[in-house]
């Protein structure tokens, strides 16, 4: 929504109608203060946030519109503001000098045309609904295969008793956050090897401090490269494929330096063009971070 050109003809006359109803406190109108008030806020934390300079991509490369999802709680009662179109605009002309408008005059063409507006923006949105997915819709542009039920993995999770584990961050957030931190997952592959965010907060220092983290990998290949790494360093581990969640887990039976598997625990951002040459084995530079945490 906020990343998109093709919203921005609307959004104006919608809070423009909006901000106009606010001001001349009209009875009966809809009460648009406090989503006005919610819409400024959700609209500071995306602008003010890490990632909105991905909003200014376009459409067909909107990297962050998914952080703007909560805007659209109050989109329905910025369209019911284009109500107050007519009204505005006689108040706006009257303003200019021009007659007051009878209350036959042309409020009603303009009621009309704002109603056909909204019933065929509202048909448009609605037809597009069949042609989504309900597993994909909220999935980031950057990955696309976090398990859409992930009640099989969180009950293996519990059983086990696994409580820190290494996992691609769009699955780990959502273990961490669906278990109230009883399991708590860190992405080492993306928030050092290759440099990104690290979020939430304290997460990595949490697993890298943690007695024999598991590990998590998007995908249900029975012989992973991660697992193959284990092998050859000589550590035992156990490894359940639950295809129920397209998961593997694997709990090795010694703590693991992460910087010795990096190859296996990129295979989750290259599953589809991972090759057997890919799994090298070769150790990433050791980080000071997880080193540190290994000594204690």
């Amino acid at each position: 929504m906020v990343g998109c050109q093709r919203n921005r003809p609307c959004c104006f006359p919608c809070g423009s109608c909006s901000l106009w109803l606010l001001g001349r406190r009209v009875a009966g109108a809809p009460q648009l203060g406090l989503p006005l008030a919610f819409t400024g806020v959700i609209t500071a934390i995306f602008c003010l946030g890490t990632s909105a300079w991905a909003a200014t991509k376009a459409c067909s490369a909107d990297l962050a519109g998914r952080y703007a999802v909560p805007l659209g709680l109050v989109e329905p009662l910025f369209l019911i503001g284009l109500f107050a179109l007519p009204a505005a605009w006689s108040a706006w002309q009257m303003r200019r000098g021009a007659p007051a408008p009878s209350s036959r005059g042309p409020a009603r063409p303009w009621f009309g045309v704002v109603l056909a507006v909204l019933v065929i923006a509202g048909v448009a949105q609605g037809a597009t609904y069949v042609t989504t997915s309900a597993t994909q819709t909220f999935q980031s542009p950057f990955f696309h295969n976090v398990p859409g039920d992930d009640t099989q993995l969180l009950t293996y999770l519990a059983a086990h008793d696994i409580h820190a584990a290494w996992c691609n961050h769009w699955l780990g957030n959502i273990i961490t956050y669906r278990t109230a931190e009883a399991t708590t997952c860190a992405d080492y592959y993306d928030e050092v090897v290759k440099g990104g965010i690290r979020r939430p907060p304290g997460t990595l220092e949490t697993v890298a401090a943690a007695d024999r983290p598991s590990f998590i990998l998007v995908l249900t290949d029975p012989h992973p490269c991660l697992a193959r790494e284990l092998d050859a360093l000589g550590i035992g581990y156990t490894m359940d494929v639950l295809s129920g969640s397209g998961v593997t887990v694997i709990t090795p039976q010694r703590t693991v330096d992460p910087t010795t598997v990096v190859p296996g625990l990129g295979q989750d951002y290259s599953a589809s063009t991972f090759k057997p040459s890919d799994c090298t084995g070769v150790a990433h530079a050791s980080a000071p971070l997880v080193q540190a945490a290994a000594a204690r």
